[in-house]
């Protein structure tokens, strides 16, 4: 179970050097079990996420993916992960690089769920993911109601509340443009 220790995990490595999980060249600065507990929240994520899609009986239209490049011995490329991901995304959707998205993170702010459209550039470190989605992602957003009963409705109930997450780092208007 995430809880509130697993949380401080995060922050007490929140201002961790580079390769706080060692590399070639370093030695790692996270002890191996502080390593094992960040393995314990990631594999209760994609768990977490495994069995949502199980219990709603949709195994045939969504997978889980997890973080790809979190490691248990070298973290996020040798870096202590900033947080641990996990996402149900729609089977046949490669085309469209797997969006939009259900997801879980784990970090130093807690647990969040959410629900992504698109995944902001700055988040997406490999050069030819961000080339594909400055083209993928404008079609998404072209596709969305920007007004109307259905966004005013959506609206509130995420103001209304404090569970829902929306992420503005890619919120575009109906053209695709970032407002």
């Amino acid at each position: 179970m995430i809880d509130r220790q697993s949380i401080a995990l995060f922050e007490r490595y929140r201002d961790a050097p580079a390769y706080a999980f060692g590399s070639k060249n370093k030695e790692s600065i996270v002890p191996a079990e502080d390593k094992d507990a960040y393995w314990t929240i990631f594999e209760e994520l994609v768990a977490s996420c495994e069995k949502a899609v199980d219990r709603l009986g949709l195994g045939d239209r969504l997978f889980v993916k997890p973080r790809s490049s979190y490691s248990r011995q070298k973290g996020a490329r040798g870096h202590r992960p900033k947080d641990l991901r996990c996402a149900v995304r729609n089977l046949g959707s490669s085309a469209f690089n797997e969006m939009p998205q259900i997801y879980i993170i784990a970090s130093d702010r807690g647990i969040e769920i959410g629900f992504a459209v698109s995944i902001a550039e700055s988040d997406y470190h490999d050069q030819d993911v961000k080339h594909q989605n400055r083209e993928i992602i404008p079609q998404i957003h072209r596709k969305l109601p920007v007004s109307g009963p259905a966004v005013d409705q959506l609206d509130a109930v995420i103001a209304s509340s404090p569970d829902w997450h929306v992420n503005s780092k890619n919120k575009a208007d109906s053209r695709g443009s970032r407002i």
